[in-house]
């Protein structure tokens, strides 16, 4: 399970994209003026490719993997 404060910065990346039409720099922009850091280590701020690879993640998708196979989970 991941830290509840990662889950948030998830959603609320779904939620500007999804339902209030952000663009990634929108995204990017937003995450960066209010502080938020991105998980990684690499960097201290957010890019577009870090935005964009939490909205194409299988993992928050709604994808499994088991023994290198993934199966979508559609809801």
């Amino acid at each position: 399970p991941a830290e509840p404060e990662k889950i948030e910065i998830v959603r609320l990346i779904f939620d500007l994209f999804v339902n209030s039409d952000y663009s990634m720099t929108g995204i990017t922009n937003l995450l960066n003026a209010q502080g938020i850091s991105p998980s990684q280590k690499s960097s201290a701020t957010w890019n577009i490719r870090k935005v964009r690879n939490v909205l194409e993640s299988w993992v928050y998708i709604g994808a499994n993997e088991y023994l290198g196979c993934y199966k979508c989970v559609f809801r």
